[in-house]
C-alpha cells in the first residue's frame, strides 16, 4: 500500500450500476451482496450510495470520462493486486455474477492514486447475466 503524507491510498472500484427497480436492487444488496463483499478477501470497506446525481464527476476528469448510475458499489482495497485477488475468491465471484444478474448494467471504474486505469461497461455475458442462456 502506498502512503501519502502517511495517510494510506487506496485502490478505489467502482460499479455504477442502472436498474429500474431500485428497491428490489436495494433488498438484494443489503441481504446478500453486502455479506459478500464483507467477506471479499482484502476489502477495506464498501459502500452502496443510493443517493447518486445524474451525472457523477470523479475528481478534475474533463475527457468526457463521467459516469452514471442509479447506485454506486463502491469496494476499497489497498493495491490493484488485492482487487485481482477477491475478485478471484468464492465470494468475489458471486458478488460480481450478482451484480450482473441483478442490474440492467454497470459501467465499472478503478482508481489507484487517484487516477483511473480502466473504465469500461461490463460485458454481461462475461459473468452469466446472458439473458439468451
Amino acid at each position: 500500500m502506498f502512503s501519502f503524507r502517511t495517510a494510506p491510498i487506496l485502490t478505489k472500484l467502482f460499479g455504477f450500476v442502472r436498474v429500474s427497480d431500485h428497491a428490489a436492487f436495494d433488498s438484494w444488496y443489503a441481504g446478500r451482496a453486502a455479506p459478500l463483499a464483507h467477506d471479499l478477501p482484502g476489502a477495506r470497506a464498501h459502500v452502496l450510495d443510493s443517493r447518486v446525481p445524474q451525472t457523477i464527476r470523479i475528481g478534475n476528469i474533463v475527457r468526457g470520462d463521467q459516469h452514471s448510475g442509479d447506485r454506486v458499489v463502491q469496494l476499497w482495497f489497498d493495491s490493484p493486486a488485492a482487487v485481482d485477488e477477491a475478485a478471484g475468491s468464492a465470494a468475489g465471484r458471486e458478488l460480481f455474477s450478482g451484480l450482473a444478474k441483478n442490474a440492467e448494467g454497470i459501467d465499472w471504474l478503478a482508481m489507484f492514486s487517484q487516477e483511473i486505469f480502466f473504465s469500461y461497461e461490463l460485458d454481461p455475458r462475461l459473468y452469466g447475466a446472458d439473458s439468451a442462456g
